[in-house]
């Protein structure tokens, strides 16, 4: 999970954790393999609305001493209302391919540069050559939130069979 195409949430043009290691960053995308870009495009929309609450608030003691409380620390973008769970797109991206809608592009990071330092610039119009990334652009977020669903129920229910 890292980047954006669009915005940053650290800085207007960077996303945390390719901001807080830049050059860490342009060695993932100059690899020379493809990587899958699962960035703010998409985890912004992946948001604990009360409704996703109230569905983690049944699995006991899994959402009382863990889900819950960390959902109330998570940070909400300014203007954007509930807070999106980030990290957790990219593990459901791998758990349940089918959830994320990926373009082909070309993406660089800026390593320097007062505004720009961790920025993932992101170059949709690059010949199919020169694409080094798969950038997520939607998510289906029902199917995601009932994803993490099942795999919080089977986690909570192994969890009452051993306090």
């Amino acid at each position: 999970m890292g980047g954006s195409a669009g915005r940053g949430n650290v800085t207007p043009a960077a996303e945390f954790n390719i901001a807080v290691d830049p050059e860490a960053g342009a060695i993932v995308f100059g690899a020379g393999w493809t990587v899958t870009m699962v960035g703010l495009d998409v985890t912004l929309q992946a948001r604990a609305d009360p409704a996703v609450k109230q569905r983690l608030g049944r699995l006991g003691r899994l959402a009382d001493d863990l889900l819950l409380p960390c959902l109330a620390e998570y940070a909400t973008t300014p203007g954007l209302g509930d807070p999106a769970v980030h990290d957790v797109c990219a593990v459901a991206h791998v758990a349940s391919s089918g959830l994320l809608s990926c373009v082909p592009a070309a993406v660089e990071v800026e390593t320097v540069g007062r505004w720009t330092s961790g920025m993932t610039v992101t170059d949709f119009r690059a010949p199919p050559q020169q694409c080094n990334a798969l950038v997520a652009m939607e998510i289906d977020v029902p199917a995601f939130w009932d994803v993490m669903l099942e795999a919080y129920t089977r986690l909570a229910t192994a969890m009452d069979r051993d306090p």
